[in-house]
């Protein structure tokens, strides 16, 4: 479960997210952003149909398991002693893009940061909510 969540963070490009826009959302200061970010705990939800909870798995992050903002737009991923090199992008108001995967960045301050995968498909939804700590 938690290579799966990790991985599913910093390398899988398999879904495409559709994201409304929020006209109140201000734009994220890029400055808060960069560093180090150390995963604290992982949270994926499964809806069938989209609003009903059907399945809510938590991982807690271990040692090690962070992931590292560069400002030359390079993210590195670690997973314990395993490292992965990934490009990020920062999207219009509050919306992360990492590899092909777009985050909707739901909270971001000195000290936390918590990133949201919301996509639905064949009317099932599947959240992934990342919480991140200085």
């Amino acid at each position: 479960m938690k290579k799966t969540l990790f991985t599913m963070f910093s390398l899988s490009a398999l879904v495409a997210v559709s994201c409304q826009k929020d006209p109140d959302v201000q734009r994220v200061e890029p400055q808060k952003l960069l560093g180090k970010w150390l995963l604290e705990r992982a949270v994926e939800e499964t809806y069938s149909p989209a609003t009903t909870l059907t399945d809510r798995e938590e991982y807690l992050g271990e040692p090690g398991d962070s992931i590292v903002f560069r400002p030359n737009n390079v993210l590195y991923s670690y997973d314990g002693p395993y490292m992965e090199e990934t490009e990020y992008r920062l999207l219009d108001n509050n919306r992360l893009r990492i590899e092909q995967e777009e985050w909707t960045i739901e909270a971001l301050n000195e000290q936390e940061l918590t990133l949201v995968q919301d996509e639905t498909e064949m009317n099932e939804r599947y959240v992934i909510r990342l919480f991140l700590v200085r």
